[in-house]
């Protein structure tokens, strides 16, 4: 197959909006504090630093070694953060963060 001809991949996207009472410079800690993203997500080796490849890292599962791969596409601090992270088996992942005003509070 060419690549005009190979069928397209399907793509969905979750957005999740929150609305915090924080400053924002709280909220980007949050964010790209590897300390601070363990409090949250998982253990990990993240840098801010575009091109940074780094591994969240959770508990060894049947079918799962607990290790997934990273890699952070955007970072415009206090603002917005992107990352993709992919595992052999499953299909590749972006997150997208944005820190935004609204009204008093962060989201």
């Amino acid at each position: 197959m060419t690549q005009l001809t190979k069928p397209a991949i399907a793509t969905r996207s979750v957005v999740v909006e929150r609305e915090m009472p924080h400053p924002a410079e709280k909220i980007w800690r949050a964010l790209t504090q590897g300390p601070l993203i363990e409090e949250w997500l998982m253990k990990n080796d993240f840098q801010p630093v575009v091109g940074h490849r780094f591994n969240f890292r959770a508990e060894h599962m049947p079918q799962w070694n607990g290790v997934t791969d990273c890699e952070v596409l955007v970072v415009e601090p206090d603002k917005r953060l992107s990352y993709s992270w992919n595992k052999d088996t499953l299909p590749a992942v972006s997150a997208h963060c944005r820190v935004q005003p609204h009204s008093a509070t962060y989201h």
